[in-house]
């Protein structure tokens, strides 16, 4: 996933959102969503290591 946009447009609040959302429709807990297609990601990086 590949999150673009201005300086301060969320980005940040955004992307741990999705990713617990993600961990708990992993793990099988539920999610509240309409619809959700999770696939298996292979790694959660935070900022930074990516340098």
């Amino acid at each position: 996933m590949l999150i673009t946009g201005p300086n301060m447009a969320g980005k940040s609040a955004c992307i741990p959102q999705v990713v617990l959302l993600g961990v708990l429709a992993w793990t099988g807990s539920i999610v509240a969503a309409i619809s959700a297609d999770v696939g298996q990601g292979d790694c959660i990086s935070p900022p930074g290591w990516g340098q």
